[in-house]
């Protein structure tokens, strides 16, 4: 589909490499491959919320801001950084409400980082990149400072690859 993310797993009795592509597919198999630390909680309960903080992301605002829909709204003579950001806006807004209001742990639904965070540390960066003004979400700022104080997440922020264009 010519989109990021894509994973390439080199498996060993593979005779070619494996694509995945999609960050929830994505996600999911590492969950599966490598389940320590968990990325998602024991509980049905904490999954099935984990997986829909994920969702709301996911599908419910980044596809609004990928850079070919960006395109289709420029073609139509229309602002596309403007409708960035009102989506990502509304989007974080309502998420944060949420987490507010339904959840007091260290993280967004658990005491460790889960797929939630994964999908919310690269929204938070794109809030940043389209000008949204981020301190009306304090409680997802938080969790962004606790897992970019986490190795994994420090070393996969964008401005770390070796082929960013900052």
């Amino acid at each position: 589909m010519a989109q990021v993310p894509l994973l390439t797993i080199n498996a060993e009795n593979a005779a070619q490499p494996i694509y995945l592509s999609q960050s929830m597919a994505i996600l999911e198999l590492l969950e599966e491959e490598y389940p320590e630390p968990p990325l998602l909680p024991r509980t049905p309960q904490e999954r099935a919320k984990v997986r829909q903080i994920a969702e709301i992301i996911n599908s419910g605002i980044q596809p609004l801001q990928n850079s070919s829909t960006l395109r289709k709204i420029k073609s139509f003579s229309q602002d596309e950084q403007a409708w960035a950001r009102f989506w990502i806006q509304d989007g974080l807004y309502n998420l944060e409400r949420q987490v507010c209001e339904l959840y007091t742990k260290d993280f967004l639904i658990t005491d460790h980082p889960t797929i939630a965070e994964c999908c919310l540390i690269p929204q938070l960066y794109g809030a940043r990149r389209f000008g949204c003004d981020i301190d009306a979400w304090p409680r997802l700022l938080e969790v962004e400072s606790k897992c970019l104080s986490l190795e994994a997440f420090a070393i996969t922020r964008p401005e770390m690859q070796p082929d960013a264009e900052l």
